[in-house]
């Protein structure tokens, strides 16, 4: 939840990035570590379904303001959003289904290259 807050203030976004997002970058593809680790908490099963949830919470808001952090981690991301709903619990599927939303709604308004 903390995190999510604080992805939304605009005040705090670009030293957010510069610290969170884009400096700790680990070994995977230039993933961030950040969204890494929430990554590890969406994709383990014996992880509490409360932090599951909240992971995809954050990851929304990584998708909502930092999109093109969000993309980094795509083949994982679209990997646990197909183990996630063939689950039981309707919470995580839930959770994730709105983190494809934003990430959808994100991904429309970037800005397009062949446009700009």
């Amino acid at each position: 939840m903390f995190l999510t807050v604080l992805f939304s203030n605009p005040s705090a976004q670009a030293d957010v990035r510069r610290s969170i997002l884009v400096d700790p970058v680990s070994s995977e593809n230039g993933t961030p570590e950040l969204v890494s680790r929430l990554l590890d908490f969406v994709e383990d099963g014996q992880v509490q379904v409360a932090v599951r949830v909240e992971a995809w919470n954050t990851l929304r808001a990584v998708a909502q303001y930092h999109f093109e952090v969000a993309t980094t981690a795509w083949i994982r991301i679209d990997t646990a959003l197909a183990s996630d709903q063939n689950l039981d619990d309707i919470r995580v599927r839930s959770a994730s289904m709105l983190f494809l939303e934003e990430y959808s709604k994100a991904g429309t308004s970037a800005s397009d290259p062949l446009v700009s």
